[in-house]
């Protein structure tokens, strides 16, 4: 069989195909393990467990060579893992305490067997997801041999908007993410507050506005990759995406003492390293990636500490009505790792443990994606004619047990509904879909790349608040890709 091999950022870096079909045993023969380990109670100690979960993250994303960069894969398991990365403390210390800010849930951290139990049940998730991720590309090239990416460096015609559409679109993207925004800052109002956190989408029960902006913001993103390379247009709408994206990070979010652009930031840097532009040249491609990966490494760098310390930044900024020192900042970095965003979200693969351990309820069989399904119409209309939605802001799978804050993991639901069966088979399901994207995003075809960005720019969300930020994600995309293909207009350009 043959192999696919391209010089793009983001094409497949020809990984054999015996190598990649051993890969796929190796981890399903691992979750096969894992699952009747879980099943059967045979848990091994909480140290082995931590251990085998960090080896299994950092193999799983080393070895993986879906495509070059295998960026969305790898992203993808990272957010997977992220939440227990608190966990790691049990290795120097036998006496360490998960959630110390959490009084509920610290007090668990003393039961070993489980908090093993906890960690392997996500380790099953783990391995489905490595297992579907390779062998979804296996079998996706043994359908497509011979794959090549749609690009060259000839000229043709190619569909992009006009002026006036792009700003509409733009503008559109701002009043959405200002609807999500609270009227007072972290410098007028404690974060938290009930004033502070009622914004007009959530008065309006309009609580995908701000992923709706997001998704705008990458299909223009995209629709300047479709102008011709060098021209005035290009340059024109880049930096306008640019400056767009930068006030909503500073204004709409950094300032308000929210960090939920960090999805679109990671969208809009991965679309750059990945984009067409890279095999324009193809001897140059590796050094072009490189040299575009320079010019990110300090944004993201500050964004990214911007981030990890915009807890202790909001609480002295709204209540000290002072600047943190530089050491406190230095305390607030060392900390991220154990007390964060991400590490709550575990606690409800902890409520599940407990749930487990003391009386397991009988399986929901699929209940929690009829109520997906029943929770599509919009909020907004839901509101207008009187409709409750059974997967609200404040009512679904986040909230099923008491001891959580709010986020869920993805294997949460799997689990609840068709037991451990479910926690490996429905993320195997998800590894197929990325590896998917990965390599349909090498043709540079408009919706396979718009769906590659979309899934980006609702990445964090998914794997930390929930399935429904993704489907409301992908239908923005849906609409929005029959909205650009009647507005576009045919101009000269790379294909």
């Amino acid at each position: 069989m043959s192999t696919i091999a391209t010089n793009n950022a983001g094409t497949l870096a020809s990984p054999t195909a015996n190598a990649a079909g051993f890969s796929a045993l190796g981890w399903l023969a691992a979750g096969c393990i894992a699952a009747i380990s879980c099943q059967f109670n045979l848990i091994p100690r909480l140290e082995f467990v931590v251990l085998a979960m960090v080896a299994v993250t950092v193999t799983g994303m080393v070895a993986m060579k879906i495509t070059r960069m295998s960026a969305l894969p790898r992203l993808m398991v990272l957010l997977y893992a992220l939440p227990f990365a608190t966990t790691i403390g049990y290795l120097f210390n036998a006496d360490y305490v998960c959630w110390p800010g959490h009084q509920d849930a610290s007090r668990y951290s003393y039961d070993h067997a489980l908090m093993s139990r906890m960690l392997m049940t996500a380790m099953v998730g783990l391995l489905g997801l490595l297992t579907g991720i390779e062998a979804g590309a296996l079998w996706f090239r043994r359908r497509r041999a011979g794959f090549k990416p749609d690009l060259g460096s000839t000229p043709v015609p190619r569909a992009t908007l006009d002026g006036l559409v792009f700003l509409f679109l733009l503008g559109s993207a701002f009043m959405l993410s200002w609807l999500s925004t609270p009227k007072e800052t972290i410098l007028e109002a404690s974060y938290g507050s009930v004033d502070r956190t009622l914004s007009v989408a959530r008065k309006l029960n309009f609580n995908a506005a701000a992923a709706i902006a997001y998704v705008i913001l990458v299909l223009l993103f995209i629709d300047t990759e479709r102008e011709r390379a060098g021209s005035v247009a290009r340059r024109f709408k880049l930096r306008l995406v640019v400056l767009m994206t930068a006030y909503i990070v500073v204004f709409h979010q950094l300032l308000r003492g929210s960090r939920t652009v960090a999805d679109l930031v990671a969208a809009l840097a991965i679309l750059y390293l990945t984009s067409a532009d890279v095999d324009l040249d193809l001897l140059r491609a590796r050094l072009l990636q490189r040299r575009r990966l320079m010019k990110l490494v300090l944004p993201l760098v500050l964004m990214v500490c911007a981030f990890l310390c915009l807890s202790k930044l909001r609480h002295s900024l709204s209540i000290n009505k002072s600047l943190p020192s530089v050491a406190e900042v230095g305390g607030m970095l060392g900390k991220a790792c154990t007390t964060n965003t991400w590490t709550n979200i575990a606690l409800t693969n902890l409520g599940m443990a407990m749930e487990a351990d003391d009386a397991p309820p009988p399986p929901l069989l699929g209940r929690t994606y009829l109520d997906y399904f029943l929770s599509l119409p919009p909020g907004a209309l839901c509101k207008l004619v009187g409709y409750e939605r059974p997967v609200e802001r404040c009512r679904g799978p986040a909230w099923w047990y008491t001891i959580g804050m709010g986020g869920v993991h993805p294997i949460v639901v799997p689990y609840r509904n068709f037991g451990i069966v479910g926690a490996f088979a429905v993320p195997a399901l998800f590894g197929v879909f990325f590896a998917r994207c990965e390599l349909l995003n090498t043709t540079y075809q408009l919706w396979p790349r718009f769906l590659y960005g979309a899934i980006l720019a609702n990445s964090l969300h998914w794997f930390w608040y929930g399935d429904m930020y993704i489907i409301r994600g992908v239908m923005a995309a849906m609409i929005l890709v029959v909205f650009y293909r009647f507005t576009a207009q045919k101009k000269l350009g790379y294909k």
